[in-house]
């Protein structure tokens, strides 16, 4: 019997079996949605994507493209319209397992 998902279950379905670093995550404390980056020895990195609601499945599906193809370009996926990597190359100033960050998405989609 199939189970029914989510579009956010569906879409880290599709994202962990293209091999992606990438996923997408929901916070019960904010209506956005958070992608957040495996890396190596178990770090991850989390940024926030305000105007991308986590109840809106059209959101859903823009990131999960975007992330597809900085995926398949090798290259981190950048705010649109702004150029800025959602993940700056930064050492992690705290030795935290965690860096959370505002990626400076803006709310306007295509």
């Amino acid at each position: 019997m199939a189970t029914i998902q989510s579009p956010l279950q569906r879409c880290n379905a599709v994202l962990r079996a293209l091999g992606s670093r990438y996923r997408l995550r929901e916070h019960s404390r904010s209506p956005w949605l958070t992608v957040y980056e495996l890396g190596a020895g178990g770090r991850t990195r989390e940024c926030s994507v305000p105007g991308y609601a986590a109840a809106d499945p059209r959101a859903v599906e823009a990131l999960q493209e975007r992330l597809i193809e900085a995926t398949r370009s090798g290259q981190p996926p950048c705010c649109r319209g702004h150029g800025v990597p959602m993940f700056p190359n930064r050492a992690n100033p705290a030795g935290q397992r965690s860096v959370k960050q505002s990626c400076g998405f803006s709310a306007a989609r295509a």
